[in-house]
């Protein structure tokens, strides 16, 4: 679908209806509030909701090229929460790619995509659905997610990640790192990898899974329900300087 009158885009606020698919999604600038979703039972459209809008200090300009649509955010301030605020709604086309290179971004992405990745300063984002890749790199990540995400990649100085779902290639790279993770397949396979000066992970498998589990730190501690097994088809890699590892069979 074609995206409708985008010179309309700096009014106040407006939904874009398009005719031909976007294929991929792209936001960059300063900061915004995204409520993303991929449902093919509701019209594919974006609406762009200003708030405390100044028209000679802030921008929200949008560009096609072929399938892909990019939106650039200019923003007098450029911290979540300063006088100019846009949400970001939108529904797309089940399968395709989102790009978010936002200095600060908070949020939700729910629905399937191809591939979701953020480059940010700031991200507060909660996702539920499914990705061949989700990646994350920004100085400061709190992010939930719930769904299968084939390969799930995070880094940042300070992060946080809630996760139940699958996955079969995980790596979580900080200088801070809270994860807590739940995996659902009843026998999980694939990596997870931890790289930390200071980490804490809390992986809760079901009771049917095999692990073999390796943990190497200046510091480290590991309370694991269940043996490391040689040549378990899902294997886990912790290293930094303080560790606590925890693994429960649930």
């Amino acid at each position: 679908m074609r995206l409708l009158a985008l010179t309309g885009l700096m009014g106040g606020g407006a939904a874009y209806a398009a005719e031909a698919p976007i294929e991929k999604l792209v936001i960059n600038g300063d900061a915004a509030v995204l409520k993303l979703s991929a449902d093919d039972k509701r019209p594919y459209q974006l609406d762009l909701n200003k708030s405390n809008w100044d028209a000679k200090q802030c921008s929200a300009l949008v560009r096609r090229a072929g399938g892909v649509v990019t939106i650039m955010v200019k923003l007098n301030d450029k911290l979540l929460g300063s006088s100019c605020g846009l949400e970001i709604a939108g529904n797309l086309k089940p399968g395709k790619q989102v790009e978010l290179g936002l200095a600060a971004v908070k949020g939700s992405i729910r629905g399937a995509y191809s591939a979701i990745r953020v480059d940010s300063r700031a991200v507060d984002l909660t996702l539920d659905g499914k990705a061949a890749s989700l990646s994350m790199s920004a100085d400061a990540i709190r992010a939930q997610a719930k769904g299968a995400y084939d390969k799930l990649a995070l880094k940042g100085q300070a992060l946080t990640l809630g996760f139940e779902g699958s996955s079969r290639d995980m790596v979580f790279d900080g200088q801070a790192v809270k994860a807590k993770v739940k995996l659902t397949d009843a026998k999980p396979s694939g990596s997870l990898s931890l790289d930390a000066t200071t980490g804490k992970l809390s992986l809760t498998l079901p009771k049917s899974a095999t692990l073999q589990y390796e943990v190497r730190g200046t510091a480290a501690s590991v309370d694991s329900k269940l043996p490391s097994t040689a040549g378990a088809p899902l294997k886990l890699s912790a290293r930094g300087q303080v560790l606590k590892v925890a693994v429960e069979a649930d």
